[in-house]
């Protein structure tokens, strides 16, 4: 697989980013803002202690989330340019999240690189290129992407840093947006061991104990 990656990718990175930049920065696309994040970060905007207690105290479902729409705001505040340029890292970074994914179940590159133009180009999620107040969910929603890369890794390597980055991943989404709490679920059911004999259920649930109790403490 790293050798298909490593001497075959780069064309099609290439005109994935392309085929990302001309698409959605080019043209003339629905602008939309998040209505409950971007109150969240005008609330948020005259926040100077970094404390995540009082983080937590504010969000307990989304603590992360508003640290890192405070540090956004400080960093980039008005500056449009580096606004610009992180939104398309941003949102670029879940075409490529998506790729490998997609690589990992299909072992090819070819029909990795058409479903995931497929997948760039989808036109209901057009507002994330447009508005800065987006970088925060695309970057989260490519950690929950890197979480089942992770498991997925972990299941053909049998390499438990795998395991561990998917089970960390996946810790950081939930505090971060909860949009994949219930990722672990679909890797439940994914993982081609899994049948409804008791004995696998169990040897499954074993796997999946860590992301259980994230689920668990996220959800008190």
């Amino acid at each position: 697989m790293s050798y298909e990656i490593s001497s075959n990718s780069k064309k099609y990175f290439l005109v994935l980013l392309l085929a990302h930049i001309s698409s959605h920065y080019f043209t003339l696309e629905r602008i939309s803002f998040g209505q409950d994040t971007y109150a969240d970060k005008l609330r948020l905007i005259q926040n100077t202690n970094f404390s995540f207690i009082n983080y937590l105290k504010l969000s307990v479902d989304r603590p992360l989330n508003f640290v890192f729409l405070d540090i956004q705001n400080l960093l980039i505040f008005d500056n449009k340019i580096i606004g610009f340029i992180l939104l398309i890292i941003s949102t670029f970074g879940i075409t490529i999240c998506v790729f490998f994914l997609i690589y990992l179940v299909t072992k090819s590159l070819y029909y990795s690189f058409l479903i995931t133009i497929l997948f760039d180009l989808l036109p209901f999620k057009s507002e994330i290129f447009q508005n800065i107040v987006y970088l925060n969910i695309n970057i989260v929603t490519s950690i929950y992407i890197l979480s089942i890369i992770g498991f997925f890794l972990y299941i053909e390597s049998k390499r438990n840093i795998f395991f561990f980055l998917s089970c960390l991943t996946y810790l950081i989404g939930v505090f971060w947006y909860e949009i994949g709490f219930f990722l672990p679920i679909i890797i439940f059911f994914y993982n081609s061991k899994f049948n409804l004999k008791l004995e696998e259920i169990k040897k499954n649930l074993s796997i999946f104990f860590p992301y259980l109790i994230i689920m668990l403490i996220y959800s008190i």
